[in-house]
């Protein structure tokens, strides 16, 4: 689960996570409007940033990865990893949900992730 504290108003995170964490969304338990959702797990890293280190780290990032516009995610062949830069536009209230294969309860809290293609995805973390 994301501490709270890091899902705020103009806050810079850093996530990393697996290449599976983009997925179709899934329309029976999402009701946002987006076609793709983030899945994240405990694979996943986030880690709050300073708005200098979040400046580095923009840098940094589009030195060694090769971004793909969220506008182009549709053209993308499935179960592909692909390298997305954007910024969190909208947090959602955390809800708990309850883990089909497991059964246990978990926190989850949608996201929604615009960048400068003027695309935008949602998902849950």
């Amino acid at each position: 689960d994301l501490p709270a504290p890091l899902l705020k108003e103009g806050a810079a995170l850093l996530l990393a996570a697996p290449g599976d964490a983009v997925k179709v969304a899934n329309k029976r338990f999402n009701n946002v409007a987006y076609q793709y959702e983030l899945s994240l797990d405990r694979r996943c890293a986030v880690e709050a940033l300073s708005e200098a280190e979040a400046g580095e780290a923009l840098a940094a990032c589009q030195a060694r990865l090769a971004p793909v516009p969220i506008a182009d995610l549709l053209s993308k062949a499935e179960n592909v990893t692909v390298d997305v830069v954007g910024v969190v536009t909208e947090v959602g209230v955390a809800q708990t949900i309850t883990h089909k294969a497991s059964g246990r309860e978990v926190a989850k809290r949608t996201v929604c992730v615009a960048d400068e293609s003027g695309a935008a995805v949602g998902g849950g973390l």
